[in-house]
């Protein structure tokens, strides 16, 4: 018999708490979800990551990935310069990776110095692109689509 039953839905998934009287846990078990191979526990220092790019579908499917690769953050997604620097200026990131291209050439690097105008430090920023043209030595570079070098900047960004 469980006189209170509570379900807690979180980004991770469902976790199911049943209690028997108001503090015996009986049953306290957090749904798995694995993806790409990974746990999703949180840990206890989250981080809040803030994604930018143009490419709405891009960027949903960066979000998943990236919420798989590193469950201890939170992601925030931006789709213009002009969100990604309102909520620059609205909250504390750990981590920035913007498109360099958004939707043209070097608007990233709009984003950049605004990030840094915020205190989050160069090495937190990421620029993703195809190009190299144009990017100051202080910006860390990871060409688009190698997830193998984007996750290791993201590992060393977050240590």
């Amino acid at each position: 018999l469980f006189e209170i039953t509570k379900i807690v839905r979180n980004r991770i998934g469902l976790q199911v708490r049943k209690y028997v009287g108001t503090h015996l846990s009986l049953f306290n078990t957090p749904v798995r979800n694995t993806m790409f191979g990974r746990n999703r526990n949180r840990s206890k220092q989250d981080h809040l990551v803030l994604l930018v790019d143009d490419d709405k579908g891009q960027l949903d499917i960066f979000a998943t990935w990236m919420a798989a690769v590193r469950p201890d953050v939170y992601v925030r997604t931006a789709t213009s310069v002009e969100e990604a620097l309102n909520l620059i200026n609205a909250h504390t990131f750990s981590l920035i990776i913007s498109d360099y291209s958004i939707p043209q050439a070097g608007a990233g690097l709009d984003i950049f110095e605004a990030a840094i105008q915020n205190g989050i430090p160069k090495s937190n920023f990421i620029i993703l692109s195809g190009t190299t043209d144009n990017l100051p030595d202080e910006v860390r570079l990871v060409s688009k689509g190698d997830l193998v070098a984007l996750e290791t900047a993201i590992q060393q960004a977050l240590v």
